[in-house]
C-alpha cells in the first residue's frame, strides 16, 4: 500500500537518515528510493533534470547506491517528489484494546500496533510489521470478527535481512499456530442473543447441577442479562452466585455462533476476569439454547457448545405479559413526561405495559407490564393521598391499582402500581419499591407502609390548559433565592432583589399566573399556564407550566385569611413538609385585592356543596319574591 506522496529536500533526508535504525533501514522500509523515483514522472530525459549529467548519476549510483544518489539529486535539484511504501490499519480498528496477558491496553492507530510495532507492507488481511526496538520484523495475519474483536497468528520475529519480507514469514505460519484474540475497550454493547427469561442446567465438567433450576432474564437493556446459578448438593463446583453478562460482540463462523462478553460478578475484579467468550446454538425444538464458555480472557479452544469450561443447557420460561390494561385516561395519552423532564413514560398500543426511558438518550430504565388488577385497601388513602375512593373492583374514574411485573436494571419481580387521575393532563404514580417474586404479595398493604415510595408525577406532552384555582394579586415575601428560583425556575441561578415580587393570577386569562418582580436595576416577569390542580390532605396543588418552555412547576399551597403560603418543586409535588416553610421554593404572599379588570376574587376555591346549597337558596328567595 502506497502512502501520500509528499515533499522532501535535502535537509529532511538527512534528518531521517539520522534516526534510529541507519540509512539501510530507511531506504528499505520507510523510502523506497530508485532513481527514477525520486522525482513524479522524472527521467533523465525531462527538463526538470537538465544540468544533471547521466553518467555521473549512473557512475554514483554503481559507487554510493540509491539513498546517496536521491540525496546528490536533492542537493542539486531541491524539493523533490518521494513516493513512500507504507501501510495502515482500518480506521475502524483505531483505540485500545484487550489482550489476555498484557498488562496495558493495546492501542491501534494509523499504522502502529503498540505491543508489535509498525506496519511496513500489508497483503488484504497479512501485515508485515517492523518492530524498531528489537531490529526485526514478522507476518501478522490479523482478521477482524466484529468490530470489537480481533483475532490473529503471527509468526517469529526475524532479524535476518534476507528472511524480512511479507512472503516468507506469512508462509512459516501454520494452521495449528496459536490464535489470539483481541477485545475493544469502552465500546457500546450489543443486543444479546438470548431474549427474555429462562431455566438452565449448568456444569463444571463434574456433573450437571440441574435441581434446583439456574435462571436468566434479559434486563431493562436488551445487551444485559442477568443469571443466577443454584448450587446443588451432590455437584461438585456448583455455587449460588449471580453474574450480569455485558454482550459486546456477536458473529458467525461456518454454522458456528460466537459471542464475547463482559461478565460482571463479585468474585471478578480484573478485566481478564471478566471478558469470556461463548459458543451458542438453538436447540432442535427452538424453545433454548446450549452455550459453551471459555475458561479465560480467549476465545481458544471453542468450537462447539457441548464442550467448554462451563456448558449450559438454556430452556424457555414462561416471561409475564401483559394480562390487563391500563385505565383509559391513562392510555388516551401514549406518552407522558416526568415533571422535570428527564424521564419519558410511554405506553405499549396493547395499553397493558409502559416502559420509562431515558428522555434524552432513549435508554430504557424500567419496563412496567400488568398483570392483575387489584383491590384498594381500606387504608391506601393515607398513603397515597386519594382524593376519590376507589370502587371494590380497584378501579374508578380517578384511581387505579394493579399489580405489575417490573424489570429495572437486571432486578426483576412484582410490584404494586397506583394511578391517580388529578387532571386529564396530570397524573401521579406510586409503585411499591420491594419487588416481591410472588404476584400475590405485591400489593399488601405493609408493602407500602415499611417501603413508601415516591410518588411520580407526569404530564402529558401535548399542553392543555385549565382555570388556575387562584385568582386576584398577592405580595410574596420570603428568601430571595427562592424568589429567584420562582421566577428562573433553575435553582442554581440567584440574583439578590431588594423590590417587590407580585403575582397575578387568573386576571389576564382565566388559566394564567404572571409573576412580576421590580428590582433596583432591572425588572424581571414570569408567565405560567395552569395545567390541572387537585386538594389532597388539606393541601391544595396546582401545576402549572412556564409559558414558551417545557418547564413545568408543582406549587403546594394553603390559604389562611387573606395569606396564601407556598411550597414548590420543579421535579415532584411536595409532601410532609410545612408549607412556605419548606422546599426548593418556600414564599408567603399577602392578597392585593381583586383582579382589576374581571373583579375576580382572590381565591376561587369553592366546595360543589356550598355551590349547589348556594344556587337551592337563591332560588328558594326567588319563588318568595315573586309570591
Amino acid at each position: 500500500m502506497k502512502c501520500d506522496t509528499g515533499t522532501m529536500d535535502l535537509s529532511s533526508a538527512i534528518k531521517i537518515l539520522g534516526k534510529g535504525g541507519g540509512y539501510q533501514r530507511w531506504w528499505n522500509w520507510d523510502c523506497k528510493l530508485s532513481f527514477g523515483d525520486c522525482f513524479t514522472g522524472a527521467s533523465s530525459n525531462d527538463s526538470n533534470m537538465s544540468g544533471v549529467r547521466t553518467d555521473i548519476v549512473n557512475d554514483f549510483l554503481r559507487k554510493s547506491g540509491k539513498v546517496l544518489l536521491c540525496l546528490f539529486i536533492l542537493f542539486l535539484h531541491g524539493p523533490v517528489l518521494v513516493s513512500c511504501d507504507t501501510c495502515s490499519f482500518p480506521s475502524r480498528w483505531t483505540g485500545s484494546w484487550f489482550q489476555k496477558g498484557s498488562p496495558d491496553p493495546i492501542r491501534i492507530y494509523n499504522g502502529t500496533i503498540s505491543t508489535k510495532g509498525t506496519c511496513r507492507e500489508n497483503d488484504k488481511d497479512k501485515f508485515l510489521i517492523e518492530n524498531t526496538l528489537e531490529k526485526c520484523f514478522r507476518c501478522v495475519v490479523l482478521h477482524e470478527k466484529h468490530i470489537n474483536v480481533l483475532q490473529y497468528k503471527e509468526s517469529h520475529c526475524s532479524n535476518t535481512p534476507h528472511h524480512q519480507s511479507l512472503e516468507t514469514l506469512c508462509a512459516e505460519i501454520n494452521g495449528d499456530a496459536l490464535l489470539y484474540s483481541m477485545f475493544r475497550f469502552n465500546t457500546p454493547a450489543v443486543p444479546c442473543p438470548f431474549k427474555g427469561s429462562f431455566v438452565f442446567n449448568y456444569s463444571r465438567g463434574h456433573g450437571e447441577c440441574a435441581n434446583p433450576p439456574s435462571t436468566v432474564d434479559s434486563c431493562t437493556d436488551d445487551s444485559h442479562l442477568l443469571l443466577r446459578f443454584q448450587a446443588c448438593a451432590d455437584v461438585i463446583g456448583s455455587e449460588s452466585r449471580t453474574e450480569e453478562l455485558v454482550c459486546l460482540a456477536i458473529w458467525k463462523e461456518g454454522s458456528t455462533r460466537y459471542l464475547v462478553g463482559k461478565l460482571e460478578h463479585r468474585v471478578a475484579k480484573a478485566d481478564e476476569d471478566k471478558f469470556r467468550c461463548f459458543v451458542y446454538e438453538q436447540t432442535e425444538d427452538g424453545n433454548g439454547y446450549l452455550v459453551a464458555q471459555s475458561g479465560d480472557a480467549t476465545c481458544d479452544g471453542l468450537f462447539t457448545p457441548l464442550e467448554g469450561s462451563r456448558t449450559m443447557r438454556l430452556t424457555k420460561a414462561n416471561h409475564p405479559h401483559a394480562k390487563c390494561h391500563y385505565p383509559e385516561w391513562f392510555t388516551v395519552y401514549r406518552h407522558w413526561r416526568g415533571l422535570d423532564g428527564r424521564l419519558a413514560y410511554d405506553i405499549s398500543h396493547k395499553n397493558g405495559s409502559f416502559r420509562v426511558s431515558n428522555a434524552t438518550t432513549g435508554d430504557v430504565v424500567k419496563r412496567v407490564v400488568c398483570t392483575q388488577e387489584a383491590p384498594p385497601h381500606h387504608h391506601y388513602s393515607s398513603v397515597v393521598g386519594a382524593s376519590t375512593m376507589a370502587t371494590s373492583i380497584g378501579t374508578s374514574k380517578t384511581y387505579a391499582q394493579y399489580v405489575v411485573h417490573v424489570t429495572s436494571g437486571c432486578n426483576s419481580g412484582y410490584a404494586c402500581l397506583r394511578i391517580h387521575k388529578r387532571a386529564p393532563h396530570v397524573v401521579e404514580l406510586q409503585t411499591t419499591n420491594r419487588l416481591s417474586p410472588l404476584a400475590s404479595d405485591a400489593c399488601l398493604g405493609v408493602n407500602f407502609e415499611l417501603n413508601p415510595s415516591e410518588i411520580v408525577t407526569l404530564t402529558t406532552q401535548s399542553y392543555g390548559s385549565l382555570e388556575c384555582p387562584i385568582a386576584g394579586i398577592y405580595s410574596l415575601e420570603g428568601n430571595s433565592r427562592h424568589l429567584s428560583r420562582l421566577i428562573s425556575l433553575n435553582t442554581e441561578e440567584f440574583w439578590p432583589c431588594a423590590g417587590t415580587t407580585t403575582l397575578t393570577s387568573g386576571c389576564s386569562a382565566v388559566d394564567k399566573m404572571e409573576l412580576l418582580q421590580d428590582c433596583a436595576t432591572e425588572r424581571k416577569t414570569k408567565s405560567f399556564q395552569c395545567r390541572g390542580s387537585w386538594e389532597e390532605n388539606g393541601i391544595s396543588y396546582v401545576i402549572a407550566t412556564a409559558v414558551g418552555t417545557r418547564k413545568h412547576l408543582c406549587l403546594a399551597y394553603t390559604v389562611n385569611d387573606r395569606m396564601i403560603h407556598f411550597s414548590g418543586s420543579m421535579e415532584e409535588c411536595l409532601r410532609n413538609v410545612q408549607i412556605g416553610r419548606e422546599g426548593l421554593i418556600a414564599i408567603n404572599g399577602t392578597s392585593r385585592g381583586y383582579c382589576p379588570t374581571t373583579g375576580a376574587a382572590p381565591i376561587v376555591h369553592y366546595s360543589p356543596y356550598i355551590t349547589v346549597f348556594s344556587i337551592i337558596i337563591a332560588s328558594a328567595a326567588r319563588i318568595f319574591s315573586l309570591r
